[in-house]
């Protein structure tokens, strides 16, 4: 479906001075930037610049790779929009991310591959590390934590070493305790 194939700006490290041909050895950064092609807004809200009311007209920008230079666009809001909407996908249509054995359901045969190639996987994807991450982000929502990270100081730490326990809370306006 793509005669003309799949536009990505890949730009070389090095050419060959025996042959015509420009390639890259930083296969990972290129994998990565397509990677952030396909999983991104087709244009940042910030490259616009201006948009006139009365007239319907938007200025916006974008980095031509060849000239490395900014070029700055003035079209009317209709032009920008249909460009824009080549990139939406249709109704119904499902986006995939990581397929084969990068899905999730198939971490077994990656680390067997990891394995049989000799190399560490950068990240530690089981459970056991999923929870740990999982209960130290949900420790940050507490106020204990919250406070210990803003001001260097633990609020519930007394003088002596001794961690104080909360009992009640006393409103003297209302003569009450509350035991939550």
């Amino acid at each position: 479906s793509y005669d003309k194939g799949f536009y990505v700006y890949a730009k070389s490290d090095r050419s060959s001075e025996d042959s015509d041909t420009t390639h890259t050895e930083n296969i990972k950064g290129c994998v990565n930037y397509m990677m952030r092609y396909a999983s991104r807004p087709a244009m940042a809200e910030s490259r616009i610049t201006s948009f006139d009311k009365a007239t319907h007209e938007v200025v916006w920008y974008y980095d031509d790779h060849k000239t490395e230079e900014r070029i700055t666009v003035k079209e009317s809001g209709r032009e920008l929009l249909k460009k824009i909407f080549i990139h939406v996908p249709e109704k119904h249509f499902r986006m995939i991310r990581y397929y084969g054995f990068y899905n999730n359901k198939c971490q077994d045969l990656l680390n067997h591959i990891h394995e049989l190639l000799g190399k560490e996987r950068k990240k530690d994807y089981s459970k056991e590390a999923r929870d740990r991450l999982k209960k130290r982000k949900l420790n940050k929502l507490k106020y204990r934590t919250a406070i210990r990270d803003t001001y260097n100081r633990d609020v519930l730490l007394c003088s002596c070493g001794c961690i104080m326990n909360y009992i009640d809370t006393y409103n003297p306006l209302e003569g009450i305790t509350n035991d939550r």
